[in-house]
């Protein structure tokens, strides 16, 4: 793994703790916008796949739904 990778592995978490939070809201606008680029530029947005944004969609609630229940 790349040090690129280390450091957006949880840049951007879909459900981020109040901590997350208040470390984003205490970045500078232009912070902010190099973090948004960087996780757009990142390995895994380039991914191709043959599923359906209906698919996409589903498995990102399953996901987000497991990860609810496992921060509680």
């Amino acid at each position: 793994m790349s040090d690129a990778d280390d450091k957006l592995a949880h840049v951007l978490p879909p459900m981020p703790t109040a901590a997350e939070t208040a470390a984003w809201e205490a970045m500078t606008r232009e912070e902010q916008l190099a973090t948004l680029r960087a996780e757009l530029d990142h390995p895994d947005c380039q991914r191709k796949t043959a599923l359906t944004l209906d698919e996409i969609r589903d498995r990102g609630r399953l996901a987000a739904e497991q990860l609810r229940k496992r921060r509680g």
